[in-house]
């Protein structure tokens, strides 16, 4: 269901269309009426009258114009089904118009046209055909656009889907031999493991559907990832968060970040003996929100090499940036000399309007259960949030 705003704004947006196509009117039919003895206010008064009819008719048109597209096999039956069509509201609208033009020339005494019935329709009718026509051409071409979004969305969903198939096999994997080395050395760690990989499942679930989330919602997901990779790495995983307060409401496709934090860890930490940070930082610069992901660097330089290479966590963040933004954004690559390495994304900023800010997600809807709250586990890795 669309939102009451987002409602409002299009019945004001086509209202607006609507008059300045009266105007229009107006203008045109001025230079040829006033030279008739006929007042400026009556021609303007004539010309919306006779655009705001078509307005309240547009509804109608409008389903038609989708039910005809339904039923359809081919032009031809599309123009066959039209016709009919086009007479009838022709008349109707036709017929509405005519009754003005009587009530303003017996009741105001305004004969604007100074015609009756059958001069009427024939000075109009064809016209209102033609206008019918125009308004069924409007309508195919704003259904063509909006099929084409849907399939552009539709393309989106099914790389999210994509994504999530080729991180989640081999995430689980490696989770679930973790947790099976720890049953017997460490049962508390092996039950932390299982309650946040729960969490992490969760999160992935309630944005099954979702192709962008804000940035918050998105960090909430990259934490529940890191939960678990902090109760593997222990001590060696710490992780610090620098989100400027204007960025966490911006909009971000989902799952943009968890793939690149992966590879930090996988290229950064885990070669690593020594304590290595993960580093998530997010700032609004002009019309961009930045986020920049940092690990504290791996002493291996094989490590550092492949980490630069277009591994499958950067190959799939740029296709997924491509897709959604074409060429309005940055995905920048930079090791550091002291065997740090920094990715850092740039991309339009958008924002969730103030009516969807505390929208609840789907798994939050469903009353899905925070396995955190149940236990009272937390994990007991170093974890910083500036």
């Amino acid at each position: 269901m669309d939102d009451p705003r987002t409602t409002r704004r299009r019945y004001v947006i086509g209202f607006g269309i609507w008059t300045l196509i009266g105007l229009n009117s107006a203008l045109q039919w001025v230079p040829h009426r006033i030279g008739t003895g006929a007042e400026v206010w009556a021609v303007g008064l004539f010309a919306f009258i006779h655009t705001y009819i078509w307005a309240a008719l547009y509804p109608l048109i409008s389903a038609t114009t989708r039910a005809v597209a339904r039923r359809s096999r081919g032009w031809l039956v599309t123009i066959a089904l039209h016709l009919p069509m086009a007479l009838l509201f022709a008349a109707v609208h036709l017929g509405t118009y005519y009754a003005n033009y009587l009530f303003f020339k017996h009741f105001i005494g305004v004969d604007y046209y100074r015609l009756d019935l059958a001069g009427f329709v024939g000075a109009f009718y064809h016209g209102s055909v033609v206008f019918y026509v125009q308004i069924v051409a409007v309508v195919f071409i704003l259904d063509y656009r909006r099929r084409l979004k849907e399939k552009d969305q539709e393309l989106t969903r099914a790389q999210l889907r994509s994504l999530k198939m080729q991180i989640q096999p081999h995430f689980l994997f490696n989770t679930l031999h973790s947790i099976h080395a720890s049953i017997e050395e460490d049962p508390a760690t092996a039950e932390a493991m299982l309650v946040n990989l729960s969490d992490f499942l969760r999160k992935t679930l309630a944005t099954s559907e979702e192709t962008e989330i804000t940035l918050e919602e998105e960090i909430e997901f990259v934490r529940a990832y890191l939960s678990i990779e902090q109760t593997r790495f222990r001590d060696r995983l710490s992780t610090a968060f620098e989100l400027e307060p204007d960025s966490r409401r911006a909009l971000v496709p989902a799952l943009l970040l968890q793939p690149l934090v992966e590879n930090a860890i996988r290229h950064g930490i885990a070669p690593s003996a020594r304590p290595g940070t993960i580093r998530i930082a997010s700032s609004v610069q002009g019309s961009e929100l930045v986020i920049a992901i940092q690990n504290s660097g791996s002493p291996r330089p094989e490590s550092r090499a492949r980490g630069s290479s277009t591994g499958m966590g950067l190959a799939h963040t740029r296709k997924r940036l491509e897709t959604h933004f074409a060429q309005t954004h940055r995905l920048e690559v930079e090791p550091g000399s002291d065997g740090s390495f920094s990715v850092t994304v740039a991309i339009p900023l958008r924002k969730r309007s103030a009516g969807r800010e505390h929208e609840p997600t789907r798994a939050q809807s469903e009353g899905a259960p925070s396995w955190h709250a149940h236990k009272g586990i937390i994990p007991t890795a170093k974890q910083s949030d500036c």
